[in-house]
């Protein structure tokens, strides 16, 4: 019996030598993987920060590059404080919807936008700086309109104002 209790713990400590090399290559291995993950983990942000990094450098130059000049009659400019007050709005928002909307309503007419009876048949010397919305650049040039920016913000201010500015000055005098 003590013979067979020797080999029964023999037997017990190779079988358990073998659990504990196979614990310790699975062990080796696994200490790889994580190795290998945390690398390809590095990598991937690595990666991500340059995206982040470059996509913010875009958006910082394509803010620079929206900075346009729009020339429009110093009466025009009155028109559209008369309409951003009405509305509440930022100048540059009020001149970016006048663009938009007479971009708009063109679209609406069936006609191109230099064929509105408020499209200016010249423009002004007068200058105003305007940041000009990617959305409004994306209508301007789906409209094939990006060369007439100052002739659709006059006309978006003058049809903006006939709208809403000269019908309540109208229905104010019909009171």
């Amino acid at each position: 019996m003590a013979l067979e209790s020797q080999n029964n713990e023999q037997k017990l400590t190779k079988s358990d030598a073998k659990i504990i090399q196979k614990s310790l290559e699975s062990f080796s291995f696994t200490e790889n993987q994580l190795e290998s993950e945390s690398k390809k983990n590095d990598a991937e942000n690595a990666y991500v920060e340059r995206i982040i990094t470059e996509a913010t450098q875009q958006d910082q130059e394509n803010l620079k590059s929206t900075q346009s000049i729009i020339m429009i009659p110093e009466s025009q400019e009155k028109m559209a404080g008369e309409i951003r007050t009405a509305l509440g709005l930022s100048f540059e928002v009020t001149l970016n919807s006048a663009i938009k909307y007479a971009l708009f309503h063109a679209q609406n007419q069936g006609i191109p936008v230099c064929k509105l009876k408020e499209y200016p048949s010249s423009l002004s010397s007068y200058a105003i700086k305007v940041k000009v919305t990617p959305d409004t650049w994306y209508r301007l040039k789906e409209s094939n309109a990006i060369e007439q920016l100052s002739e659709c913000a006059v006309t978006g201010i003058e049809l903006l104002h006939k709208q809403l500015i000269s019908v309540k000055k109208n229905s104010d005098e019909h009171s």
